[in-house]
């Protein structure tokens, strides 16, 4: 019998995935601005949170991965072992690493070409095994509606990394298919990566 907790995480999880196929199918009119997968383009700038206490390591490469209906945007944020997007990080036994965070309350503002989105989650680095409440607020750039530009702000008190924040740059690269959609919670989670938003 699997234990209750475990449902419920296994629950949640469905729950999102759903939604966010749900968002990736339905947003094919011009109202899909930000379907796809994005990559971060360079090292980021400001605090430090992602990237930074991995034992000496290069930063991790970062996706952003978005579908979108109309002004509601769903999704996750991915992490890479290096910026070359070879191999994805491991939540799972050995490796026990962020590899993942779910987007929630993802919001698109088509006035103002701004994006914001909390996660509640890891990040690699200085949170990698610390579940934050974090908020992204990105906009596109005006000559290029493939890059965007924005902050990740951690929002929780009393982590050590309140109010630190990070700027990032994004580029479209692709579009969503299904196994971009993988955003897998360890079974042991108290051994390793404590979460991943769901």
């Amino acid at each position: 019998m699997v234990p209750r907790t475990r449902r419920r995480i296994v629950r949640a999880g469905l729950t999102v995935m759903v939604t966010f196929v749900a968002l990736c199918s339905g947003g094919c009119d011009s109202s899909n601005v930000l379907g796809g997968v994005w990559r971060a383009v360079g090292p980021p700038t400001g605090d430090v949170l992602i990237g930074r206490g991995l034992g000496g390591k290069s930063r991790p490469g970062v996706e952003l991965v978005l579908g979108q209906y109309g002004s509601s945007v769903s999704g996750l944020l991915r992490f890479y072992r290096s910026p070359d997007y070879d191999v994805p990080r491991q939540a799972a036994a050995p490796s026990f690493e962020c590899a993942c965070a779910f987007v929630h309350n993802g919001t698109w503002n088509a006035d103002s070409d701004r994006l914001s989105f909390t996660l509640n989650g890891c990040l690699p680095g200085a949170a990698t095994k610390e579940q934050l409440f974090v908020r992204g607020n990105f906009v596109l750039d005006p000559g290029n509606s493939s890059v965007m530009t924005g902050t990740i702000a951690v929002e929780q008190l009393p982590s050590r990394l309140y109010q630190r924040e990070q700027e990032w740059t994004f580029e479209r690269v692709e579009g969503v298919s299904q196994s971009d959609l993988a955003c897998e919670r360890p079974v042991h989670a108290d051994d390793g990566n404590v979460a991943n938003g769901q």
